[in-house]
């Protein structure tokens, strides 16, 4: 997905756009939807996630990214994604606070029931979304923990008709298994047309039409390699007057 660079417009992905400004209405209607965006590093996921934040008008947005360096700590992301909803914990069944508070660390005992994490945070975030629609947001996704992702799965798959809007992103490596099977969408490269936007927007000043066709090129449709490259050229070289360096 292409964006200026105040990050604020989005350039292309239409359908895109519309399948996420349709499932934001569906979760205003009281109906859950759930989507995984996959695709490559640098590809436009967290534009498109930043555009459905923006218009998630009515929502109550909770939003958390996936570490690398945290991936082997059990729960470390669940704990993330539920730490606006903390203070709620204590309103849940005994059974289901205790193993919710042990998996992020509000308590100590002995590793918890993952079945009863999971029934946890399904009623602390029904509990929210009674009250406003829900936008759960998930960037990074294939660097979150296994235990907090089969979380994560397992909440998907029961909101049922719950007003909550669940978006994820991840890159295909590593593979998140248990995200498979969940309503699922691939970012393809831009088009031609879409990248000669982006690049008028990020290019400073002329860029000389040749040139323009060499950058496409090169970039072969990747938001990030022309967001890079773009900035990292001298007027002159935009200009057509030396071409574009190799490399």
């Amino acid at each position: 997905m292409g964006i200026d660079s105040g990050q604020t417009t989005v350039i292309g992905r239409d359908g895109e756009r519309r399948r996420l400004e349709q499932d934001l209405r569906t979760a205003r209607a009281g109906h859950s939807a759930v989507l995984v965006i996959h695709g490559e590093h640098g590809i436009g996921k967290t534009a498109l996630l930043d555009w459905a934040v923006r218009c998630a008008t009515g929502h109550r947005v909770i939003r958390a990214q996936g570490i690398e360096c945290e991936m082997h700590f059990p729960y470390a992301g669940l704990q993330l994604l539920c730490a606006p909803l903390l203070p709620h914990v204590e309103r849940l069944p005994a059974a289901h606070r205790d193993a919710l508070s042990t998996a992020v660390g509000m308590r100590t005992g002995p590793p918890p029931d993952p079945f009863l994490v999971g029934l946890a945070t399904l009623s602390l975030i029904s509990r929210l979304a009674a009250a406003q629609p829900v936008l759960w947001v998930v960037d990074d996704a294939q660097w979150i923990d296994r235990p907090s992702a089969r979380v994560l799965a397992f909440v998907a798959r029961r909101l049922d008709a719950q007003p909550v809007m669940m978006l994820l992103a991840a890159r295909p490596t590593p593979r998140v298994d248990d995200l498979e099977g969940l309503p699922e969408l691939r970012l393809d490269p831009l088009s031609p047309t879409d990248a000669r936007a982006l690049l008028a927007r990020v290019a400073p000043g002329r860029v000389d039409p040749p040139v323009v066709e060499r950058i496409v090129t090169e970039a072969r449709g990747h938001p990030r390699a022309l967001l890079d490259l773009a900035p990292a050229l001298s007027p002159a070289d935009l200009a057509g007057g030396f071409g574009v360096p190799s490399g």
